[in-house]
């Protein structure tokens, strides 16, 4: 079993997020920040074509990299890459994970 305890902060909401997340999308097939059935099969391959096998260099920021290594993908590739990213940094004290996935989740619904 993982720590629970750490002496400047409370990581009570991170460990329920978590189970949460385990609950929704790895028992239950679900999707995080939405009722859509984004885990499949198909979408997880777009990521490792887009994102694994398409790794961006050079100018800009990662977000700016990030959206153009996703700009020929679907809009569920694009929210499903939200949730993996909300997973990845769901621990780092130092960042606000949910509002960083929202705004990735967000951008290709305009």
């Amino acid at each position: 079993m993982m720590g629970r305890f750490h002496h400047a902060w409370n990581i009570e909401p991170i460990i329920e997020a978590a189970e949460y997340w385990k609950q929704i999308v790895l028992l239950g097939n679900g999707s995080v920040f939405s009722d859509d059935d984004l885990w499949t099969d198909e979408n997880l391959d777009a990521l490792q074509t887009y994102f694994v096998e398409n790794l961006a260099y050079g100018e800009g920021n990662f977000m700016s990299r990030l959206e153009s290594q996703f700009q020929p993908t679907s809009h569920d590739v694009n929210r499903l890459m939200a949730e993996v990213m909300w997973f990845h940094l769901l621990a780092m004290h130092n960042l606000k994970p949910f509002a960083l996935c929202l705004i990735l989740f967000n951008r290709r619904a305009m």
